[in-house]
């Protein structure tokens, strides 16, 4: 307990060092960076030592007037492209001529691919009339050799009766050789016809192909032609042109370079510019930690400082004997004449002390830098200075509390006092609220403005609410008990009230 105690108190007056602990550690990363930075800044200062490589401002001058030179050999190109296109006016008829031919020659082979298919559906439909033709003939012969029948009576075979084989044959059909013979010179005339027609189509193909030729060579001799006259007028030309593009590959390699370059340089500039922000980020750490470390109180310095604050507070609130006061460095609690506050008797001096502790720690909060709230809450702060319940004499030497004084009404007077005047000196940078029973009747003119809550038993009392807590009970009707550490039970009572104070005024709550 009292070492967690001893980390709270060096936590809220800022005397533990991690702060200074967190801060070396930021400036050791930092420092870790700067070595970074400078080792990639050696390397590329180095190499563009080396390599001559020229500064940001140079480089950028070089580019623009690379590109400007670009832009110029792109316009003397183009000028030469339009001078040749201005000049080649003697070779659009040749071109005109070039395109008609090669358009002649498209046509003339799509109708010759037209007769080479009327040309093989010629021929197949001849050879099909040979196969009906050796078919026909070959019917011919079987008929003509079937025997003649004559016209006799003869007997059905089903029914016996007489028929005559005539009528018989007239239910047949009747194959006349005549007719066949007919049938098979048609189509001896229709493949001669074919025989013809395929005879024709093979002279337009082969006359096509004739002319097909000729215009190929006509074909090539223009666009030899064509090409003799385009060197001629273009050859003047060529050198010039191949001149500007070397030229122009060129530029532009070397503008490619000198991005490069810049990249570089700017990557060192980059570099130089974080490498002197670290170094004046370091440069105000080094100087956080020296204020830190200079500024740093000691347990020794505060606890000097706070018995000083009580010793006055005690001297202020009129407590006999005040001498030998001091915090204890194992306990971090008062140490009054000499006598650690965990071995008093007396409950009168316990309060004072244990009060005025509190309060000179907040004061010293409001003056310092620390982590302490400036908040306070106290509970019956004249405990044991003439107000003590039976139930809590055991808790005290009532024989010490006597010879101290407790009984005097100064001493309870000058608490509240000693609290107006923090409020004078101070105003609004602290807050502390007092919870009691009643208050001096002599300064109560001047709390009256600190009082924010008046509660007691009796409601019909103006401005008043019943117990501290509005739906309080009776304390008799307390039947269940409290269980502190119970976060979760509801109190239905007013532990506030003083079931042994026969007054109307039953608590005051001063903020």
């Amino acid at each position: 307990m009292i070492a967690r105690l001893k980390e709270t108190f060096k936590l809220m007056y800022n005397v533990l060092d991690t702060q200074i602990t967190q801060l070396e550690g930021i400036i050791s990363e930092k420092n870790k960076e700067r070595n970074e930075l400078n080792k990639k800044n050696t390397a590329i200062s180095s190499f563009l030592r080396e390599t001559e490589i020229d500064s940001l401002k140079r480089i950028l001058e070089k580019k623009e007037e690379k590109e400007i030179e670009l832009i110029k050999l792109a316009e003397s190109i183009a000028k030469i492209d339009s001078e040749i296109m201005s000049d080649n006016s003697d070779l659009d008829n040749v071109r005109n001529e070039i395109k008609l031919i090669e358009k002649e020659i498209y046509e003339m082979s799509t109708n010759r691919e037209v007769r080479e298919q009327e040309l093989k559906q010629n021929i197949a439909l001849r050879n099909e009339y040979t196969n009906d033709i050796k078919k026909i003939k070959g019917t011919i012969e079987v008929l003509e050799k079937f025997p003649r029948i004559e016209d006799r009576d003869t007997s059905c075979p089903v029914c016996e009766q007489t028929i005559k084989i005539s009528l018989l044959k007239n239910q047949f059909i009747n194959s006349n050789s005549q007719s066949i013979k007919a049938e098979l010179n048609g189509l001896r005339r229709r493949q001669k016809d074919l025989r013809d027609i395929y005879e024709n189509l093979k002279n337009v193909i082969l006359k096509a192909d004739g002319e097909v030729k000729d215009k190929i060579i006509k074909l090539n001799d223009l666009r030899e032609q064509f090409d003799k006259q385009t060197k001629e007028l273009v050859t003047p030309f060529i050198s010039q042109r191949d001149s500007l593009t070397s030229k122009i590959g060129g530029i532009k390699s070397d503008i490619k370079n000198l991005k490069h370059f810049y990249k570089m340089r700017n990557q060192q500039a980059t570099i130089d510019a974080e490498l002197i922000r670290v170094q004046n980020t370091i440069d105000e750490y080094n100087e956080d930690l020296k204020v830190l470390k200079e500024s740093a109180p000691t347990l020794d310095s505060i606890f000097s400082k706070l018995a000083d604050d009580l010793q006055n507070f005690l001297r202020f609130i009129g407590m006999k004997n005040v001498q030998n006061i001091a915090i204890s460095p194992k306990t971090y609690l008062p140490i009054i004449r000499n006598r650690n506050y965990e071995n008093i008797t007396s409950g009168g001096v316990r309060t004072l002390s244990s009060v005025g502790y509190y309060l000179t720690l907040l004061e010293y909060a409001i003056n310092n830098t620390s982590n302490y709230p400036s908040f306070l809450m106290i509970d019956t702060i004249a405990k044991y200075i003439g107000k003590t319940k039976e139930k809590d004499l055991v808790y005290t030497n009532t024989q010490e509390d006597i010879n101290e004084g407790m009984n005097d009404s100064t001493k309870y007077e000058n608490l509240y006092k000693y609290l107006m005047n923090l409020s004078e000196r101070y105003e609004e940078s602290f807050q502390v609220f007092v919870v009691d029973n009643d208050l001096p009747t002599s300064l109560l003119p001047n709390l009256e403005p600190f009082i924010i809550k008046h509660y007691t038993t009796n409601a019909i009392v103006p401005g008043t609410d019943i117990g501290f807590i509005d739906d309080a009970l009776n304390p008799t009707d307390l039947n269940t008990p409290f269980d502190e550490f119970d976060t979760d039970q509801k109190i239905e009572g007013d532990i506030f009230l003083d079931e042994n104070d026969s007054s109307e005024e039953n608590g005051e709550l001063l903020n």
